[in-house]
């Protein structure tokens, strides 16, 4: 038998790929076999009504709660600045409450700003109302308030939609392998007589480069104790960069670091720069720029109405500066955009990143298969999932009839659809996002490759949580 470790491909970190979890503790995904037909089938004729009466309700009640919660803020804002200017102890108990009620000032407008970013999600789907126009102005009123390029973003939007879970063409939360992060492959684990070797799988493929796999099942992340004392040799010390990228991948103040760029400027960083995007993008692909290769010719008006809604919002927000003074404006609005994309992100992340969701290869791909690609969670329990429309509660539904099924039909359309799905419907019951977001963030930090037919999410120490079981049907 011939030894996979060769003098010519030694080049491995110096961090060893730890043993494998149990296959008993693994996800067993198998691919679906269902079609679109089968679901709108399942799902009740009215669910599939667009009612503009309800469209509009929903935009209309998100912004009498915003301003409702803006006056409110007003009012105590002044009554306690002007009590803080009495003697010492009411000073600073003044000055306590009026910190407490900015505070909450900013996660309860932060909360229903995300109602109103939802609704402009739904007004881009066309699903708001049945009247076009009325869809396009009520989805550009509420992004462009929210700095978000309006048809930009649709544009986008709807190829996401076109091809969600597909490795290659998907648009938003693409993972990167090992080797586009700037790490080499992790050292294989040895083996010893009281270890025997793990039936191989994609995720023990990890310690293999992109350009070294081959698209077979013979490689495995496991050496022999011989073996493992040629690479130990090989390997070369490690730089200070190259350890600090290595360990950053599971330290904890990283994990922190990654999710608080992720959350503060991940949705800025998207539009501007197609931060998380696909590679295959020239750099400077942008949401602002007309030529850019995200859109077609025919697009290029739109995106610069969209730049000018963006640009009208900025404008009115130096004239209210100018007014009000930047420290008002920052309590009334920057602190509660914060809060909104802060919930917006971290519910898309969770959405479509999860140890167990999988990404496909063209080879297996399909818009049904890729719709299931996704998870429903409910967003601090009922309340929140009101402020939200439901749209994360029940966004599988919403991925496989995106433009059927309106908001407010969306959890009549996925009780109707469950038994239909079977195992392959995922919905994540914990109602503490913010413990879900930071365990997702620890087990999804590379993929193994791009090449596999079914690709799952690696930890830092290239384990996967889930395997692909082929069905028949495979």
């Amino acid at each position: 038998m011939t030894s996979k470790v060769s003098s010519g491909s030694m080049d491995y970190s110096h961090r060893p790929h730890k043993p494998h979890p149990r296959d008993e503790d693994l996800y067993e995904y198998v691919l679906p076999d269902l079609t679109i037909k089968q679901v709108l089938d399942a799902i009740p004729a009215h669910c599939k009504t667009v009612s503009t009466y309800e469209g509009i309700k929903m935009w209309i009640r998100d912004w009498l709660m915003a301003y409702a919660a803006y006056r409110a803020f007003v009012f105590l804002d002044a009554a306690l600045a002007s009590t803080s200017a009495s003697s010492l102890p009411t000073k600073v108990l003044a000055g306590t409450l009026l910190l407490s009620v900015r505070i909450f000032y900013a996660l309860l407008q932060g909360t229903i700003g995300s109602g109103i970013w939802f609704v402009a999600h739904e007004a881009g789907h066309r699903t708001l109302t049945t009247s076009k126009t009325i869809n396009e102005i009520c989805g550009f009123i509420n992004h462009s308030s929210m700095l978000i390029p309006y048809w930009a973003w649709r544009i986008v939007h709807a190829n996401h939609h076109a091809n969600t879970g597909h490795i290659h063409k998907d648009e938003n939360y693409i993972p990167r392998t090992r080797q586009e992060k700037g790490l080499k492959p992790l050292r294989p684990a040895p083996v010893d007589e009281f270890s025997p070797p793990l039936t191989p799988t994609s995720a023990d493929r990890a310690s293999l480069s992109e350009d070294e796999h081959d698209g077979s099942s013979s490689h495995s992340s496991s050496v022999t104790a011989a073996e493992d004392i040629q690479i130990h040799h090989a390997i070369k010390e490690p730089s200070l960069g190259e350890w600090l990228a290595e360990y950053a991948e599971d330290a904890p103040i990283f994990n922190f670091v990654n999710i608080f760029i992720m959350e503060v400027f991940g949705m800025p960083l998207s539009l501007i720069i197609n931060f998380g995007g696909q590679r295959k993008y020239p750099y400077g692909t942008s949401y602002f720029l007309p030529s850019s290769q995200l859109f077609k010719e025919k697009h290029r008006h739109l995106i610069i109405l969209s730049n000018l809604g963006v640009a009208g919002m900025l404008a009115i927000l130096a004239n209210w500066i100018r007014i009000s003074g930047w420290s008002h404006v920052w309590w009334a609005y920057f602190m509660p955009f914060l809060v909104t994309n802060f919930i917006v992100v971290m519910l898309t992340y969770l959405q479509h990143i999860d140890p167990e969701v999988p990404h496909l290869s063209e080879e297996v791909w399909t818009f049904s298969r890729g719709a299931l690609c996704t998870v429903d969670q409910s967003f601090c329990g009922p309340i929140g999932d009101w402020f939200t429309h439901n749209l994360s509660r029940y966004h599988v539904v919403h991925h496989l009839c995106s433009t059927k099924i309106p908001a407010h039909h969306l959890a009549e359309a996925t009780e109707a659809v469950i038994p239909l799905l079977g195992r392959h419907y995922r919905f994540r019951p914990e109602k503490n996002q913010l413990k879900t977001l930071w365990q997702n963030v620890a087990a999804c930090k590379t993929i193994a490759n791009k090449t596999d037919p079914v690709i799952f999410n690696l930890d830092a120490n290239g384990h996967a949580r889930a395997f692909h079981a082929k069905s028949k049907a495979d």
